[in-house]
Formats: structure tokens, C-alpha cells, sequence
């Protein structure tokens, strides 16, 4: 049962983890409709890209969630983050699940993530952004976070990353829950590319009418 509970995940943060993460960031209330896309896992060399190339087309807002082993292995593909239209936060060096990590490890994973983004953004970061790998993260790792970083989880999972959701489960995921603020999460990975353009293309066609794309600022 502790095994699967493990390997499940939520389409929308259950009320008792936003309860117990009680400063972290899942929805932002604004007057003016809002929705947030974000992008986990990235950068790579070849979804990410695209991704850049179609918000940037479309003058989209969105915040890209990096990993610091992915920013060294395609920093040509980093660059691109760096415009105006996105902001850019902390997704762990090693992609690190929090609740299989001791905290002084996953610090410092976090740490290294961190110092690799500030010297290639070339940005000082006074608040940085950080979302935990699977949305995982102990009550320890929380409680040191939060002074130095704004914890961002979500409102809205799409399940790209799920082999047995299809685009239109994926689509289902999203429409059925998002609201104003919503905080949306798809993957930067190139193994579901295709899946992920659609998705944001139907995005984008069915919302940009009714709301605005904002990035998350730091």
C-alpha cells in the first residue's frame, strides 16, 4: 500500500499536503483572470526549443522549473530561457525525490542547482523559485526551504509524464479543474514532445482569449 502511495500522484495537491505546506505556492488569486504554465525537467535539446520558440511567437509567459544536471549538459538550449517573457527556477541538481533524501543531501542538491542558475542566468536571485522533483518534500526539507525560497507546487498536473494517460486524458486533467490562477504543470522532456506541443497548443487556443499567461517572478 506505502509502495503505491508512493508512486501515485495528484492531478490537484490534496487539501491535507497544502495544509502542512502551508506557505508554498499553489494557487494565486488575481482579479484579472490568470492562468501560470510551468515546465519541469528541462532544459533539453530539443523540446525546449520548440517550447521557447512557440510562447515567444505567441508572447507567453511561463516559468521553466531546470535541474542543474540538464542546464550543463545543454546550455545552448538554457540560453533560450533567458528573455523577458520567463522566468527560470530550481528543480534540484538530480532531479532528487524528497522523501527518499536526507535533508542535509537534498540542501545541498538544491544548493548546487542554485549557484549553477545564478552564475549561467547571470541574474541575481533575491527570492528564487523552487519546486520539489514529484512534488515530494519532508516537513524538515519545507521548514529550512521556506526562508530562502518561494515553494512552488501546483493547481493543475496535466500527467503528461504518464504513459498510460493519452493527450486526451492529459486534456481532461486540465480543463476539469483549472481556474483563475491555476498554477499548471507540463514536462519539458523530450521522449513526449509531441504530447506536450498539443496539450499546450490546445492550451493556448482554448484560454488566451479569456486570460492572461503570467511567468512567476522572483
Amino acid at each position: 500500500m506505502f509502495d503505491y502511495i508512493l508512486e501515485m500522484y495528484f492531478v490537484k495537491v490534496p487539501f491535507f499536503y497544502r495544509l502542512l505546506l502551508r506557505k508554498a505556492l499553489f494557487k494565486l488569486p488575481k482579479d484579472v483572470p490568470t492562468l501560470y504554465l510551468t515546465f519541469d525537467d528541462g532544459p533539453n535539446d530539443e523540446l525546449t526549443i520548440w517550447l521557447t520558440n512557440f510562447l515567444i511567437k505567441h508572447n507567453i509567459e511561463a516559468t521553466f522549473f531546470c535541474t542543474g544536471n540538464s542546464i550543463l549538459n545543454n546550455l545552448s538550449s538554457f540560453n533560450t530561457l533567458i528573455n523577458p517573457l520567463f522566468s527560470i527556477g530550481n528543480h534540484t541538481f538530480t532531479h532528487k525525490n524528497g522523501w527518499d533524501t536526507k535533508t542535509s543531501d537534498y540542501l545541498l542538491d538544491i544548493t548546487k542547482c542554485q549557484d549553477i542558475l545564478e552564475n549561467y542566468a547571470q541574474k541575481y536571485f533575491s527570492r528564487p523559485l523552487f519546486r520539489p522533483p514529484f512534488g515530494k518534500l519532508t516537513l524538515s526539507q519545507y521548514y529550512k526551504l521556506i526562508p530562502h525560497y518561494d515553494i512552488i507546487l501546483w493547481h493543475v498536473l496535466s500527467g503528461d509524464f504518464d504513459n498510460n494517460s493519452d493527450i486526451e486524458k492529459c486534456w481532461k486533467n486540465i480543463t476539469s479543474n483549472i481556474k483563475n490562477g491555476s498554477i499548471i504543470v507540463l514536462h519539458d522532456q523530450n521522449h513526449i514532445k509531441e504530447k506536450v506541443k498539443t496539450i499546450l497548443i490546445r492550451i493556448i487556443e482554448t484560454y488566451q482569449r479569456d486570460y492572461i499567461f503570467r511567468k512567476l517572478n522572483y
